[in-house]
């Protein structure tokens, strides 16, 4: 959280309320990379991917269960 406040000429004011909503709104330079690169990428790489995630999933499950019983 972010908590603060300025006391400012009205164009001045203005200008901060412009800014705030800008870093507040928009989203990080690295999540912007991170989705040029998926629109980049090939469509074996998301189908490899999910297979990855299948696998993870499917093995987290089987340990999960394992300590159950």
């Amino acid at each position: 959280w972010r908590i603060g406040w300025a006391i400012a000429p009205a164009v001045i004011a203005s200008a901060i309320k412009n800014i705030h909503v800008k870093l507040t709104d928009s989203a990080p330079a690295p999540f912007q990379e991170a989705a040029l690169t998926a629109f980049r990428s090939p469509p074996g790489f998301f189908e490899a991917l999910r297979a990855v995630k299948k696998t993870v999933l499917l093995a987290s499950n089987k340990c999960y269960i394992c300590v159950l019983t």
